[in-house]
């Protein structure tokens, strides 16, 4: 059906049929004129005057077809379209329209001539604005996780949407449905025309839409809105021809097979018409692992790696399909946690049974509980720099003797942005301790004297502590948690021959954990910053104690280290989706938070993003802008120096691999008010009434043309014949 703008301007038909009046008005008969000899050309000029007479008709009826046109194109009408994708934009005056297009991951997918959906999605989304009514206003609101509106209201710029929708870049997010429609509602509320569409331009994955709950009826209007909201979803692509998805990829250790060594397990779906065959690539570090794999189309398949856990990250990846997003996968191994652990040994010794470290690297080696869990390095303290140190979690002093001022207070920078230090005495104490150490130890070291031979735990110091005016920190109550049980009972067979005293106040009693059997502390922790220290009073190695040698010291040694290492390791983050907001702990001091996108070896490849201090909640960082799956490098940086340093990994949604469908009748349709089905869109029509006029114009211009006598011949009539008796071929009067 055709509406008019101006339906008042239709009463300009009757002009229509003025040419008509005047031909029949004007017409001319001429007399009939005896005359001889001309009867051989009686049969010629008949048929010359019923050419002319149809012509004459023709052209009445041209010029009053013109003037008909000129009414309608005044009329202003809006006919219905034939494009088969624009269904929505109906009526005869403006509209309020908000168009909900999705930027899932899923809209990601090509299509036979390598465009994605979304692109297509964004070609219709400006068809549909460009045939809006005139005085329509619009808004834009992208589906993709986080839902989000381009404008903050409807509106009358019909260009600056375009160009927001133009601008729009895809990500592989998720779908975001529920939050695109809530918002889509709010924006409907300040529209100003009666006539309010909301348009859902997508591919309608069943994972995103299923279980979506819409403010619609049936009719696809708002129930409680006045005047009602007509809602229609516009299906974008066929369903994915072939794509092969890694849908699930974990690492766990495994101890059975070797030190170090992980366990990859991935799951791999396949959609598609034919089966699918190739290759899945791990790498770790410089090495890579492939395997030839075959899946039947809706099938899925499990497949294991064996990897050395000393790297950080290990990428999966499979060969590039209809939908490339989820072919790559980065996962964080076990070994991407691992406390690293810097052995500085102050009294190197030739045989290695002999050194200092000996006892406490071997101890940390075969004292793990899982692969990967720590990482140890023997370093010397000659040339020793806080940078080099940078990079490792827990720093152990183990017996030395020469301690620049340099490297002291760069360990004692290390604490304050989360590492952890031991001291450990020996044979190579300084004469001068206190200042040699300087912050580094709790109180003043009072000399070196024979002990007991006993150790026990502090679970009884925790009382005395308190009692002493002060509450341990929660740290050293952890650590005083993680020596008791098992691990007292095997210290209480262990021997002390010399250690080192201590100066004795309340915030030593609060800092020690272990004691000697006369009362004297052997082992004091304390926090500072963000990180830990601790002083072990006696050696690592057998000079002074018999420790080492006695089981219980693998999983002390274990459980003071990991402990002290827990403020830099933090706890284990899961993966992100994009567009997921993630909260990273705040140093005090740090002024602003540093984060760049760097592959799996921790290579930069993209800019680096800084947010600063002001916008921090709390003791977190909230870190926004995660859109890209991959590996995220994240820097406290305080007075231009780097406070801490972590890593955050972003996976793509696994829901957004399914290729299913929803039911477009699951969907509510806009329909008309006398519900006989939906509308089809109308665009003004008085341009085709212009062409069309043109054309008559045109072919009037021709007739005359062909009714116009040639040089030399007779007089055409203009009007009707004059001869009329010639043309009808009658005979002259006698």
């Amino acid at each position: 059906m055709i509406d008019f703008a101006n339906p008042w301007m239709l009463t300009g038909l009757v002009a229509a049929f003025v040419p008509l009046l005047v031909h029949l008005l004007t017409r001319q008969r001429a007399p009939s004129v005896p005359f001889t000899a001309l009867a051989f050309l009686m049969s010629r000029n008949v048929h010359r005057a019923r050419a002319l007479r149809v012509r004459e008709w023709l052209l009445v009826a041209v010029r009053m077809a013109a003037i008909a046109l000129v009414a309608l194109a005044l009329a202003k009408p809006l006919v219905p379209t034939l494009g088969a994708d624009a269904t929505v934009i109906a009526g005869g005056g403006p509209i309020s329209l908000v168009l909900l297009v999705d930027d899932s991951m899923s809209m990601m997918s090509r299509d036979a001539e390598g465009q994605t959906r979304f692109a297509r999605a964004q070609r219709r989304a400006w068809r549909l604005l460009e045939r809006l009514p005139q005085g329509s206003e619009a808004a834009l609101v992208l589906t993709g996780k986080p839902a989000r509106v381009l404008e903050y209201r409807l509106t009358d710029d019909l260009h600056s949407v375009a160009r927001d929708l133009e601008a729009a870049k895809h990500h592989p997010r998720a779908d975001d449905a529920q939050r695109a429609i809530g918002l889509a509602t709010q924006l409907m509320r300040s529209a100003n025309h009666p006539d309010r569409r909301i348009v859902l331009i997508g591919d309608l994955q069943a994972a995103g839409w299923r279980d979506v709950t819409l403010p619609f009826d049936s009719a696809g209007s708002a129930a409680a809105a006045e005047p009602p909201v007509r809602f229609e979803a516009q299906r974008i692509g066929e369903p994915v021809r072939a794509n092969t998805a890694i849908v699930d990829a974990r690492a766990e250790p495994a101890p059975d097979q070797g030190a170090h060594q992980v366990r990859i397990d991935v799951e791999i779906s396949h959609q598609g018409d034919e089966p699918f065959r190739g290759h899945a690539t791990v790498r770790v570090g410089e090495r890579e692992l492939k395997s030839w794999i075959e899946i039947a189309p809706g099938a899925r398949l499990k497949r294991s790696w064996l990897v050395s856990g000393m790297s950080e990250f290990a990428e999966v990846r499979l060969p590039d399909d209809d939908l490339p997003a989820d072919n790559s996968r980065l996962i964080r191994l076990e070994g991407g946690a691992a406390v690293r652990v810097a052995l500085i040994d102050g009294a190197p010794r030739p045989l290695p049974r002999e050194d200092e470290v000996f006892f406490a690297s071997r101890a940390l080696e075969l004292g793990v509980e899982r692969a990967g869990e720590l990482a140890v390095d023997t370093l010397h303290v000659s040339g020793l720099q806080a940078a080099d140190l940078s990079s490792y979690d827990v720093v152990v002093l183990a017996n030395v003797s020469d301690l620049s001022a340099s490297l002291r207070d760069g360990l004692m920078g290390l604490v304050e942005r989360g590492k952890g230090v031991l001291i450990t005495m020996g044979d190579n104490l300084p004469a001068d301790a206190n200042e040699t150490f300087g912050a580094l130890l709790p109180a003043r070291v009072a000399g070196v004297r024979a002990a007991s031979n006993a150790l026990h735990a502090g679970e009884a110091i925790r009382a005395e502590a308190a009692e002493a005016g002060g509450r341990p920190e929660s740290s050293i109550r952890a650590l005083r948690l993680a020596l008791a049980g098992p691990t007292s009972k095997g210290l209480l067979a262990a021997k002390v021959w010399r250690h080192v005293l201590v100066e004795p106040s309340a915030d030593v009693d609060r800092a020690t954990v272990l004691r000697l059997a006369s009362g004297a502390p052997v082992l004091l922790a304390w926090t500072s910053g963000r990180g830990m220290i601790a002083l072990w009073t006696t050696s690592l190695d057998r000079d002074w104690t018999d420790l080492p040698l006695q089981p219980a010291f693998l999983p002390m040694l274990r459980r003071l280290v990991l402990t002290l290492g827990a403020t830099a390791a933090g706890p284990r983050r899961l993966p992100l989706l994009p567009g997921e907001i993630a909260s990273v702990p705040r140093h005090p001091q740090a002024e602003s938070i540093e984060v760049r996108p760097t592959d799996r070896d921790g290579e930069p490849t993209g800019p680096i993003r800084r947010i600063a201090a002001s916008t921090r909640s709390g003791d977190t960082w909230q870190v926004g802008g995660l859109l890209q799956p991959g590996r995220y490098l994240v820097r406290e940086v305080a007075q231009g120096a780097r406070w801490s340093e972590g890593s955050l990994l972003v996976v793509p949604p696994v829901a957004e691999s399914e290729a299913d469908l929803l039911d477009e009748t699951a969907l509510p349709t806009s329909q008309s008010p006398s519900g006989s089905g939906p509308q089809r869109p109308k665009v003004p029509g008085w341009s085709y009434a212009v062409l069309a006029l043109v054309g008559l114009l045109v072919l009037e211009g021709m007739l005359l043309v062909r009714i116009r006598p040639s040089p030399g011949g007779p007089p055409a009539p203009t009007g009707a014949p004059q001869s009329p008796g010639l043309a009808a071929g009658r005979r002259p009067a006698a």
